[in-house]
């Protein structure tokens, strides 16, 4: 996906997420994952497409990626 493709980090509300979701989103047309572990996903893809698949998944967070620069840089 181009530089102009948001990120968003989704993150499941009880403990380690179900693979089931975690395959539903590595298959989302329009959403690439960029990393992930047993509870957090950071993806890209397009607001409207995020937002088709957070619809079918029940248990999630998202919201936008936030960069944060270290302190004194």
């Amino acid at each position: 996906m181009s530089a102009d493709v948001p990120r968003w980090v989704l993150r499941h509300r009880d403990g380690e997420a179900p693979a089931a979701d975690m395959a539903r989103i590595r298959a989302a047309s329009g959403v690439r994952v960029v990393q992930h572990d047993e509870r957090v996903m950071l993806v890209e893809a397009r607001e409207s497409a995020l937002r088709a698949l957070a619809a079918v998944l029940s248990g999630w967070t998202v919201v936008p990626e936030r960069l944060t620069p270290p302190p004194g840089g």
